[in-house]
């Protein structure tokens, strides 16, 4: 694995790029990397994709267990047109504590880069600024609030839209979870002084586990991440933006109804990853069972009607290779008219990773999976995201021991370019 240059066995993916398997084709990665000294450390845990104003495409890739301190770092990597090319210097906040953690979330909206960093609890707001390097500018710290007692859980997500942010905080309420509004106005990001939360509080609810926002709604996963606990209660929750004021309000609960899967499941995790496109809303389920009762895990697709006005159950996408406890739905991106879809744990925790595509018809089917020459407790899979040139994206942060590693699969390219 080259920490700088395309992946070391890039002449074996020119012969070997495609398989076969279960008669669903399997790609291999066109281009592997690793973080330097300063970003290594589950590298890969997050990754999103950037730009600039200058149509500057490229993606930030996060490594927030940097060795020694902790730090955590964020590194970018800029589309040069035949590969890509890391910048030259890390991102990451000054004067940073030990074991800070930051780059364990990230997000993005137009030339803004949004991460967080889980010790203590922050959220960081970039500016993207013009030219081939992607430089990433701080321009604001923010302190989410910490509510009630503090649980175990480390994690914070962060979602945005143009001038709206959220930001997860999952320890709060002993792990019940609770998530913060922010809005830019005046030249800075204030806190609109809402906080959401599950009003059960029920412990280990995971509120704010999946988060994603588009122009006018909020949706929130609460999985419930340890069902012997309390009651599950598994849901995708909807929130429309305020028309005039700051405050959010609840819309309705996504759950399991309409969807051909059992129902009463005790332990789905529906809402443990998110994402949302156009008229395309994606959860994922990680451990939602088929109907023979195994673990295969699942990602529910709603479809925005805009005559009711409401997300309506589209399809529940199963893991195509019903393999159990792989995580399939850990992580989730859609471009509207397909997903990918991370199994962090399948295949002995190498993991794997696959592309849904919507036909003409509406319907949606398994295109492609995807996996890394590369093996041992990878967890390949456990983030992943469509770049702005369409190539996938997929992070690796058990690489190397738990170095880590990104992964990039360049669509259809393999194919038109005859590596098949």
């Amino acid at each position: 694995m080259s920490n700088n240059h395309p992946h070391l066995l890039w002449i074996a993916l020119c012969a070997h790029g495609m398989a076969i398997a279960g008669g669903l084709p399997t790609q291999f990665e066109r281009f592997g990397y690793t973080g330097t000294s300063q970003s290594t450390g589950s590298y890969g845990s997050a990754v999103v994709a950037i730009g600039d104003s200058m149509g500057n495409q490229g993606m930030a890739v996060g490594g927030p267990m940097t060795p020694v301190s902790g730090f955590g770092a964020v590194d970018r990597w800029f589309d040069t047109g035949t590969g890509w090319q890391r910048a030259s210097v890390v991102t990451r906040p000054p004067m940073a504590p030990n074991g800070h953690h930051f780059g364990g979330s990230l997000a993005s909206f137009g030339t803004r880069l949004f991460g967080t960093a889980d010790n203590p609890p922050t959220a960081y707001v970039f500016d993207i600024q013009p030219g081939n390097q992607l430089e990433a500018t701080l321009t604001q710290t923010l302190q989410p609030q910490l509510l009630g007692t503090a649980g175990l859980s480390t994690g914070l997500n962060i979602g945005s839209f143009a001038d709206y942010l959220a930001v997860s905080v999952l320890r709060n309420y002993q792990d019940s979870g609770s998530v913060e509004l922010f809005r830019f106005s005046a030249g800075q990001w204030t806190s609109t002084g809402q906080v959401l939360t599950d009003s059960r509080q029920f412990r280990s609810a995971g509120f704010g586990q999946g988060l994603a926002m588009t122009e006018d709604r909020l949706f929130i996963g609460v999985p419930q991440l340890d069902p012997q606990a309390t009651p599950p209660g598994v849901e995708v929750r909807e929130y429309r933006r305020p028309v005039s004021g700051n405050q959010w309000s609840f819309v309705t609960s996504h759950d399991l109804s309409g969807f051909a899967v059992p129902q009463n499941q005790p332990d789905p995790r529906l809402g443990y990853s998110i994402a949302v496109h156009g008229n395309t809303l994606v959860a994922g389920a990680p451990q939602l069972a088929d109907a023979n009762g195994d673990a295969v895990g699942a990602v529910l697709v709603w479809r925005y009607d805009a005559n009711q006005d409401s997300w309506l159950p589209e399809a529940a996408l199963f893991n195509p290779d019903m393999q159990v406890d792989s995580q399939f739905g850990a992580a989730v991106a859609t471009n509207g008219d397909q997903i990918l879809v991370g199994a962090p744990t399948s295949n002995a925790l190498d993991g794997r990773a696959y592309r849904f595509q919507r036909d003409n018809g509406g319907q949606w089917q398994a295109k492609i999976r995807l996996s890394s020459l590369a093996i041992g407790l990878h967890r390949f899979g456990q983030s992943v995201a469509f770049a702005d040139d369409g190539s996938h994206l997929v992070g690796a942060p058990g690489y190397g021991g738990g170095d880590g590693a990104l992964y990039v699969f360049e669509g259809d390219r393999l194919l038109q370019d005859g590596f098949e």
